[in-house]
């Protein structure tokens, strides 16, 4: 699947991104309805970052890049910006994917990729503070670096992990993976049922990406 077929049925020459097409105008309805002040193009970030962060170990992009957004929202205060973003946490919650407040390091990227099958959402308010620090010189390393690891999770058609992202994971997810064996064994399940591998599926892909 890419985004052409989503598209097909869309005049792109005329598109206007407060009303946008199926599942992810659905999204948009919903949330406007909730808001007291609604803010429809904040509303589109929102229902975006949703689609994408659900399908994106299915989809990627007509490049061939994998689903990756980054979008700023900018807007007065008490306009009602937060409607969206509150909407985006819970729905996510609601399908158990964690959605993140802050960036601390560069390092966090890499090891929220792997603990999260490839998916990691930051939600960052008050963002120019986060950026200031990736280009003060002043800031810790940990902290400048972190612009360059979005960049490379951002662009990586295939993302290699460093040593230090790794470190340990491999192990730890490996006992896991026994610890998920053993307790069906105890309860009758089978190493080669379904219901076992569905058990297995996120610790297997954690082993898969380190």
């Amino acid at each position: 699947m890419n985004i052409f077929s989503i598209l097909k049925e869309v005049e792109l020459g005329e598109y206007d991104i407060s009303k946008a097409p199926g599942l992810v105008g659905e999204i948009c309805n919903d949330i406007n309805r909730q808001a007291v002040r609604s803010q429809p193009r904040l509303a589109v970030l929102s229902a975006l970052h949703i689609v994408s962060s659900v399908a994106a170990p299915l989809s990627k992009s007509p490049s061939g890049l994998k689903l990756n957004l980054i979008t700023v929202g900018v807007a007065p205060t008490g306009s009602g910006k937060d409607v969206g973003q509150q909407y985006m946490k819970k729905a996510l919650s609601m399908m158990k994917v964690k959605v993140n407040g802050r960036i601390p390091s560069a390092q966090s990227i890499g090891r929220t990729l792997i603990d999260n099958s490839g998916v990691a959402i930051y939600l960052v308010d008050e963002a120019h503070g986060l950026f200031d620090a990736m280009v003060n010189e002043r800031a810790p390393q940990y902290q400048r670096e972190i612009g360059s690891e979005i960049l490379s999770a951002y662009t990586d058609r295939h993302k290699v992990f460093s040593i230090v992202d790794t470190k340990g994971i491999k192990e730890e997810a490996e006992k896991e993976a026994s610890s998920i064996k053993k307790d069906a064994r105890d309860e009758g399940i089978t190493d080669n049922s379904p219901e076992l591998g569905n058990r297995l599926a996120a610790v297997t892909r954690k082993i898969e990406m380190v």
